[in-house]
């Protein structure tokens, strides 16, 4: 859990629990353990707030702080839970916003924003709000749950999973656009399959020029020096040939796949130009509207030459 919530500070620069001054001064007030809390750290205006809303058996509190994070720099907003009617979450681009409503005259009591991070732990503790809610209509006595799982615990778990999730749909997008783009190497399986096959032999034909120098040297030249050999030249003349002929196999198969690659490169890029064409043309005009021309234009040239 130590590193949960290391985790949390190190990412998002965000406290990782409720702070100890203002978990005191809230149990103070309402007399009451609390429930579960959640980190609302926006703005309207956009800007990073410390903002907190917790909950307790009966009290719904609003709870600003600021960056000294001492008593009488506290500010709170106490709603008893008899008072809401509901809680509803408005999901934005990068802004969120809570609206706690009132059941007489349906006002806001209380409007949090929060990023996209805390929205698990948004939503956690609208759930139990709402079951709150409904046990004190219902006259029923509050449940001990206090014992089964902290709330530090439960915001820690929210918001990692909040990442975790991020990370898995990135993964997932990665995955769906490699799968998209191998289609359109079907077409071209067989010279795939040859261009694959001049890279195999280009690898195995670079290694044999420094077995052929070995037995050059090792077998011909010592020995030539020695006496134990009295023609060398044909063996030199064998070994050098040789290495002619696998240089000369070496660039052959070289330009083969060159041109392998390069032809089905432009191919594939030209098929992907036509097709990003294609679903430029179903595209509404508010599209065009939001995004330069330029901008346009360099994901039909240039970023598909970069895919080969």
């Amino acid at each position: 859990m130590k590193e949960k919530a290391n985790l949390l500070q190190r990412i998002f620069g965000q406290p990782d629990s409720l702070p100890e001054a203002l978990a005191r001064k809230i149990e103070h007030r309402t007399g009451e353990k609390i429930r579960i809390f959640a980190y609302c750290d926006l703005h309207p205006g956009f800007e990073f707030r410390d903002s907190w809303l917790v909950a307790t058996d009966n009290y719904l509190v609003h709870a600003r702080m600021e960056a000294s994070n001492q008593v009488k720099n506290i500010e709170m907003e106490l709603t008893h839970l008899a008072e809401v009617d509901r809680l509803e979450i408005i999901e934005g681009i990068t802004l969120n916003r809570l609206n706690i409503v009132a059941r007489q005259d349906n006002r806001l009591l209380i409007t949090c924003f929060f990023s996209r991070r805390q929205m698990r732990a948004i939503g956690n503790l609208r759930f139990v709000v709402e079951q709150e809610c409904q046990r004190i209509r219902s006259g029923e006595d509050p449940k001990d749950l206090h014992q089964v799982e902290s709330p530090e615990v439960k915001y820690r778990e929210a918001v990692i999973q909040a990442v975790r999730e991020a990370k898995g749909t990135t993964l997932l997008q990665e995955r769906n656009v490699f799968w998209r783009l191998l289609k359109y190497l079907k077409p071209y399986k067989k010279w795939m399959i040859l261009g694959f096959a001049a890279s195999v032999l280009m690898t195995v034909l670079g290694l044999l020029p420094p077995y052929l120098t070995r037995i050059l040297v090792d077998d011909v030249l010592q020995p030539a020096e020695t006496g134990q050999i009295s023609k060398p030249e044909f063996w030199i003349w064998v070994i050098v040939g040789s290495l002619a002929f696998i240089w000369t196999a070496s660039q052959v198969a070289n330009f083969f796949r060159l041109r392998i690659m390069a032809t089905v490169g432009e191919k594939i890029a030209t098929k992907l130009r036509d097709d990003l064409y294609q679903h430029l043309q179903k595209l509404s005009l508010s599209f065009y509207n939001m995004r330069s021309t330029g901008s346009i234009i360099s994901r039909l040239t240039s970023d598909t030459d970069r895919l080969w």
